[in-house]
């Protein structure tokens, strides 16, 4: 690489790059997907993640997982800072403690629990530009039953300029 492209390269701050490729709504393939304890229950295989944001400054989003009738089986919502700075998140009906760590240009690791002990540490990862993933790395909830949940894109967010 040339010295003015490795210049150039540098003033591109990495982060920057996830507002676009997280951004969206993106719906469960429950085909990809390992379900652990949701494998025995068809009705409950219909998930939706929202992410309106995603950079350097933070990621926001809404996990839905409803019934076949769309009634609401569990929600997470949250908007953490991307540098692991602790916030408190919405799971169903109460608050938990939650820290976000964006991992390069294509990772967040999501902590939810106590600061010194999370119950669940989960990553949230793009395989390729219209699908995403959430791998269960710990959850002492369920330590038996992994998950990982693959979604495909279902559509783009328009970036808001705002000044």
């Amino acid at each position: 690489m040339s010295r003015s492209a490795r210049r150039a390269f540098a003033l591109v701050d990495p982060l920057a790059v996830l507002a676009g490729r997280f951004r969206g709504r993106w719906l469960l393939d429950p085909s990809r997907s390992c379900l652990g304890e949701w494998a025995g229950d068809p009705d409950q295989r219909a998930a939706e993640l929202n992410i309106t944001r995603a950079d350097a400054e933070g990621l926001a989003w809404t996990l839905v997982h409803e019934d076949e009738v769309g009634d609401v089986l569990s929600l997470l919502v949250a908007d953490a800072p991307t540098d692991g700075g602790p916030t408190r998140a919405v799971l169903d009906e109460r608050f938990v403690d939650l820290r976000v760590n964006a991992v390069g240009t294509d990772c967040f690791l999501i902590l939810i629990g106590p600061l010194r002990a999370p119950r669940t540490i989960r990553r949230m990862t793009l395989l390729d530009a219209d699908t995403l993933a959430l791998y269960d790395v710990l959850d002492l909830d369920r330590p038996y039953e992994a998950e990982t949940l693959v979604f495909d894109r279902v559509s783009d967010y328009p970036i808001v300029i705002s000044g």
